[in-house]
């Protein structure tokens, strides 16, 4: 699946979940796998958004999702500019 780059914002939260959603059931992740995997990309992109852009006064960058299946694992991969 191509790379998705969302803004850093809360409203690209949902987006993410449904990124990581497809990629999960194309993979035939069993239902509460998909729902744990779900659960770690929307923390993932709430502390982005949150800490990592959120109050620093300047426009929020992107965060850019990957993800990939091989026999039995699971990566997403997470590219983002926000201050440490």
């Amino acid at each position: 699946m191509d790379p998705m780059v969302l803004p850093g914002v809360l409203a690209s939260i949902e987006e993410a979940a449904r990124f990581v959603e497809r990629l999960s059931r194309g993979a035939g992740l069993a239902e509460p796998d998909r729902g744990r995997l779900r659960l770690a990309v929307e923390e993932l992109m709430t502390n982005v958004v949150l800490h990592g852009y959120g109050d620093g006064g300047r426009p929020p960058g992107s965060v850019e999702l990957r993800g990939k299946v091989l026999v039995d694992v699971f990566h997403i991969h997470n590219v983002q500019t926000a201050r440490a």
